[in-house]
């Protein structure tokens, strides 16, 4: 086997061929298994692999053309950027190279006295001229100059282990396989990025769960030829302390409940349940039990004041220790317990909206009470405007008031009649609600009255609405050619 190479690489390109079969030493008639190749290599460099094959036949390997390169020493450039400008003439050039670069040199032009000159990389600017240029003359000056890369070696300290010369240039593979092996713990990860003077090792413990010692490092014997150097260990804030993680147990493993028939507390904590470590039995005794048999109230239709009473067993002793709480369709009120007795508790609560609201009624030390009931609150009507309109439906009215539902929703429980049709609500707010007339109201020229119901309660503007005594009346209909 013989490789074809195609352009410059480092002049160091190169290939190895194993006759595997030749390497077991004996006659193979049977399908061998490969289960581990290992290719060494230094970890101070970067190695790259153009192709890597298993083949009964002669292979021809082929070296890739790498990015041009500048110079004697290898540096390659991965992207150029030129602006230009007149007035006088002048070329911006950006090299992007893949190497470290403070030393690249200046650019010279040729046939100038630039040209004799072997080594520009510590130039910071340079005026070249011509045999035949007379005065004139080409300036080339270093804009922008990368800062060096460190050199020299630094020590890893871990758990009482130090790892002495490591090189400041080394692959995330190199420091992978050195800290596995220099700190006798396999299954570290290591990720490198950065480039020449910043570069950044993130460590991963992935083999060993809980908290780790920090690493410490010594960088007494790096050197660097620039302004600042910073060598130190710091740890990840996204990473957290490690741990022992585990899927949601299907069964309590880590609970031993008690013996006894009895119901226990149980706490659970990241869906792990605790163990109960002395008596977490619970006792429920249904004769205990608040219970509320039956809801009345009284409603001030001037200010909204609704007064409940609730009567029914082991309501509770004390106003301080009952709880009534007024739910409707929008809005959810506290009703003032005023007093309470095992049997009937009292409370109040001011100026309360429009509406059907569900009563519960909540015992300190018993919990929420079964049983309960509805309270329907109706609203203070003052005005409906138009008064007039047909006697046959359709008129949109708007019927004013205070503490009319201010949302659709609370009018789930109520409606608005006027005579004997129903006024369906379009809009509503807490002062006024407008509606359609859905029916025929009553008998043309006799008022009738505006009504607001919820349930079993009702509150009406008598006589808020005349039927119109001469309704528009359609007589014929003309059909013409278009």
């Amino acid at each position: 086997m013989s490789p074809t190479r195609s352009g410059w690489c480092l002049g160091r390109w190169t290939y190895s061929c194993v006759d595997v079969v030749d390497g077991l030493g004996e006659d193979v008639s049977h399908p061998v298994r490969l289960r581990h190749l290992q290719i060494p290599f230094s970890w101070a460099e970067e190695v790259f692999f153009d192709d890597i094959s298993f083949s009964t036949e002669e292979k021809t390997l082929i070296s890739r053309r790498p990015a041009a390169r500048l110079g004697a020493d290898p540096l390659f450039v991965r992207d150029v950027q030129v602006m230009s400008s007149s007035d006088p003439l002048t070329v911006h050039m950006t090299l992007e190279v893949a190497q470290c670069a403070s030393s690249l040199s200046l650019f010279r032009v040729a046939g100038t006295n630039g040209t004799a000159l072997s080594d520009t990389s510590k130039l910071d600017s340079l005026e070249m001229t011509g045999a035949d240029w007379g005065a004139a003359s080409v300036r080339v000056a270093r804009n922008v100059s990368a800062s060096p890369p460190p050199s020299g070696t630094w020590d890893i300290m871990f758990d009482g282990r130090t790892i002495a010369g490591v090189p400041t240039n080394l692959t995330a593979e190199g420091m992978t396989l050195l800290l596995g092996t220099g700190l006798a713990m396999p299954g570290m990860i290591v990720a490198r990025w950065g480039a020449c003077h910043n570069l950044h090792w993130n460590v991963a413990f992935r083999h060993h769960g809980g908290r780790q010692p920090l690493l410490a490092v010594n960088g007494s014997g790096v050197l660097f030829d620039g302004d600042n150097l910073q060598v130190g260990v710091w740890k990840d804030t996204t990473s957290g302390e490690g741990g022992v993680t585990h899927p949601y147990l299907p069964a309590d493993l880590t609970r031993q409940p008690l013996a006894q028939a009895a119901l226990q507390v149980q706490v659970s904590v990241a869906s792990v349940t605790g163990q109960c470590a002395s008596d977490c039995q619970v006792t429920y005794d249904a004769a205990l039990n608040s219970l509320v048999t039956a809801v009345t109230s009284e409603i001030e239709d001037d200010t909204g004041d609704v007064t409940v009473a609730l009567t029914g067993v082991n309501l509770g002793s004390t106003a301080e220790g009952v709880s009534v709480t007024l739910t409707g369709a929008v809005a959810t009120r506290s009703c003032t317990v005023t007093s309470a007795t095992s049997t009937q508790v009292t409370c109040t609560a001011n100026s309360v909206q429009a509406g059907r609201y569900n009563v519960t009624l909540t015992v300190s030390n018993q919990g929420m009470a079964s049983g309960g009931g509805s309270v329907d609150v109706t609203p203070l009507l003052t005005s409906v405007t138009p008064g007039q309109g047909s006697p046959l439906g359709g008129t949109v009215i708007s019927v004013r008031g205070r503490r009319l539902p201010h949302a659709l929703a609370g009018w789930q429980f109520g409606e608005v009649t006027v005579g004997g049709a129903t006024c369906r609500v379009i809009n509503t707010t807490s002062t006024a609600s407008s509606c359609e007339i859905q029916g025929t109201v009553g008998e043309a020229a006799t008022a009738a009255d505006v009504t607001v119901a919820f349930g079993d309660r009702s509150t009406a503007l008598a006589a808020a609405f005349s039927p119109l005594a001469e309704n528009a009346v359609l007589s014929a209909i003309n059909e013409s050619d278009p």
